[in-house]
């Protein structure tokens, strides 16, 4: 099939057909243009040139033909061709002006095209970075939160401890403390050692260096899974390689799954798969457990709403750590809302040349 995009008539000239079948048209004419040869053609009427390709081309109203080939990789992609109803003698100002037109027609197209892809990578790079750039600044807003919420969070017990170790303080103020004075600073101990800890694991992932390779997440998952010691049925679908810290990674895999395998959950299967989008890897990990709220899921990865505890956490709240981990990847980590069931996306930012390694083995493999 021929699709004719574009087309100009003079008054009185008859529409071209959009849409040609080749196979009406095989023969000398079709031969030449594959070959990259300009045709030429004065008179399909011509009895000496009785053919059923000039035959065909006669039916839909051309008499004289000029047609100039573009040959890209070997393959015809377009031709110029210029015809009227009535017989030609073409002659070689004719030809050379149809070839130099169709020459420029192409460079044209081809930097409208180069600019089309131009703007369309613009976008999408803008559209990654603005991703980027949010992100960071989720994690920005979070240890912000966090500085907040522990300075909050060391007022009370501040001052309590004030009133025992300041100057002046009666010796009997133990008696002094109402009922609930004792249980209520046990629980302010309590939160702050909470925060300690987390401010510790926080600090520990940030300080620690990336010792990054070529990692077969498939084989990290096999190894996670093996350690998780879980009755749940596993699928783990074919998963790309990525560039990271194995131990950091394997680390943040572990958690997931202990989130994901707890008993409260009750999962009794987990697949886990992988799709490009948007110039990132995106590791989907499914269960069948317990369904996430909106707000369970939005904040599940949150380290300023693990210190608060201001929303009821599943089990598995050391999950802080893996968007921490694939952040320092330059990637992410959320959970989705679903009435039934887990679902959690880890992304990876796409790296070219493992994108050829990957290239290479599926070549190797067939």
């Amino acid at each position: 099939m021929a699709d004719i995009f574009h087309g100009w008539f003079a008054d009185g000239a008859q529409p071209f057909p959009a849409v040609m079948r080749l196979e009406e048209y095989e023969g000398p004419i079709l031969d030449d243009l594959r070959a990259g040869r300009t045709v030429r053609i004065e008179d399909t009427r011509d009895p000496a040139l009785a053919r059923p390709d000039l035959a065909a081309i006669a039916e839909v109203g051309v008499t004289a033909l000029l047609s100039v080939p573009l040959i890209v990789g070997g393959t015809l992609v377009v031709n110029l061709s210029v015809h009227q109803h009535a017989a030609r003698r073409w002659t070689e100002g004719e030809v050379a002006l149809v070839q130099e037109v169709a020459e420029r027609l192409w460079a044209d197209l081809v930097r409208a095209r180069a600019e089309a892809a131009l703007r369309a990578l613009n976008a999408s790079l803008e559209e990654r970075v603005e991703e980027r750039t949010r992100r960071l600044a989720d994690l920005n807003a979070e240890l912000g939160a966090l500085i907040t919420r522990t300075a909050r969070n060391l007022e009370a017990p501040v001052g309590y401890l004030s009133r025992f170790l300041g100057p002046g303080r009666p010796a009997d103020l133990l008696a002094e403390l109402p009922p609930h004075g004792p249980s209520a600073l046990e629980d302010e101990l309590a939160r702050l050692r909470g925060v300690v800890q987390d401010l510790r694991q926080l600090a520990r992932l940030e300080d620690q260096g990336l010792n990054t390779e070529l990692l077969p997440l498939g084989e990290l998952f096999a190894e996670v899974q093996a350690g998780a010691g879980s009755r749940a049925e596993w699928l783990i679908q074919p998963l790309p390689i990525v560039r990271g810290d194995r131990g950091l990674l394997k680390q943040a895999l572990a958690v997931l799954l202990t989130f994901t395998l707890s008993d409260t959950r009750g999962a009794r299967s987990v697949d886990v798969s992988s799709e490009e989008i948007d110039g990132e890897v995106w590791v989907t990990v499914q269960d069948d457990g317990l369904g996430l709220s909106g707000e369970e899921a939005a904040t599940l990865f949150d380290l300023a709403v693990r210190t608060e505890q201001a929303v009821p956490l599943l089990p598995g709240s050391g999950l802080v750590q893996v968007r921490r981990i694939l952040a320092r990847h330059g990637g992410w980590a959320w959970a989705e809302a679903r009435l039934n069931g887990g679902r959690v996306v880890l992304a990876f930012p796409r790296d070219e040349s493992v994108s050829e390694l990957e290239a290479l083995f599926r070549q190797e493999g067939r």
